[in-house]
């Protein structure tokens, strides 16, 4: 086992730990004991003991293990309950590194995303960082036909700065970022974007092309909105529509309204469906070119940062301010486009 307690006594039975025994470390304190005495009890035998600030300590005169020991000997004790199998025996970090409080494995000191499986630290300044509960995407891992080593040079900045800039789906946007750095030609469309118009390029913090798409958009809604209330066909159109919802509430509704609420609805095509081509329209431009100009802003991010902080941490923390998607942003831009079109509908037509 990597984590050594050789003549330790067993905080359950008392007798010292030997090597070769089947020994399991307790995830919450550290706790080191026979497995035996922790299934007598199916819990740790310092359970009772877990709280705040309680971390259990071998006895002075016997071997310690290090902080990075426990936090890997947890691990490797769930991944023998889970029955899969541990990775090699690692040595304790020495000098400026420490394990991963996730996987295990090592890291450099004041990284803040593991390595190995993406694993996000949020106290860089800390050698043993707290779990942050996230987890991010990162480059595909060796072996994957997908795999992008986090070095490999993707148009000006590396694949791994990248992909901490991107955070969210970085694995999807890896592969579409290399091959516009391969040939910028290449044919890439984002669905999300062509959903979600000017509402995605909020997300993603493309400011310029969110108020581009969404003020289209706003000013079809509202132009298409006054031709349905100033128009013959719309007026017609809206005047059936609430004698259907009267009918429906009231019971009364019969075939000859069914029909005569059909005629109104064809008589808007010439109104609805020119907008909804320009929509479809604006959706398709939006998804042909929404990774492209993420690209560049993602490789613009990471240039400019590199130039500022010369310290990996400053650069870090900056790409994880930067970066990402921001779910905020969305909400308040959604909310800011309803309160437009209720005020433009009081103002320009009296609804």
């Amino acid at each position: 086992m990597p984590v050594r307690y050789e003549n330790t006594p067993c905080p359950g039975c008392g007798k010292p730990l030997a090597a070769g025994e089947d020994i399991v470390t307790c995830p919450e304190c550290g706790a080191a004991q026979h497995r035996a005495c922790w299934l007598a009890q199916n819990r740790c035998v310092l359970s009772e003991k877990h709280g705040e600030g309680f971390v259990w300590k071998p006895e002075p005169e016997q071997a310690t293990a290090s902080p990075e020991d426990k936090i890997l000997a947890s691990h490797i004790h769930r991944w023998e309950e889970q029955g899969e199998q541990a990775p090699p025996e690692q040595a304790s970090p020495e000098g400026e590194s420490f394990f991963c409080p996730n996987c295990g494995r090592k890291n450099k000191l004041g990284s803040l995303q593991c390595e190995n499986c993406s694993y996000l630290f949020f106290a860089p300044s800390s050698k043993y960082p707290p779990a942050p509960g996230t987890r991010q995407a990162w480059v595909a891992e060796q072996g994957d036909p997908y795999y992008i080593p986090p070095e490999e040079d993707l148009g000006g900045a590396a694949a791994g700065d990248l992909a901490l800039v991107v955070r969210h789906n970085a694995r999807l946007y890896l592969r579409k970022f290399k091959l516009l750095a391969q040939n910028g030609k290449s044919l890439v469309f984002n669905f999300a974007a062509f959903l979600l118009g000017g509402y995605w390029f909020v997300y993603r913090k493309l400011y310029t092309a969110a108020a581009i798409f969404l003020g289209l958009s706003l000013v079809a809604d509202l132009l298409m909105n006054w031709l349905l209330y100033t128009t013959e066909p719309g007026k017609l159109f809206m005047d059936s529509y609430e004698s259907l919802l009267l009918a429906l509430s009231d019971g009364t509704l019969n075939a000859a309204l069914m029909e005569q609420a059909e005629s109104a609805v064809r008589g808007t095509y010439a109104i609805v469906l020119p907008f909804f081509g320009v929509k479809l329209l604006s959706g398709l431009t939006a998804g042909f070119i929404a990774d492209r100009l993420y690209y560049k802003k993602s490789v613009g991010t990471v240039r400019t940062l590199r130039q500022i902080h010369r310290s990996e941490t400053d650069f870090q923390f900056a790409a994880l301010r930067l970066g990402g998607g921001s779910v905020m942003q969305l909400v308040v831009a959604y909310l800011l486009i309803m309160l437009i079109k209720q005020l433009a509908a009081k103002l320009l037509l009296g609804v």
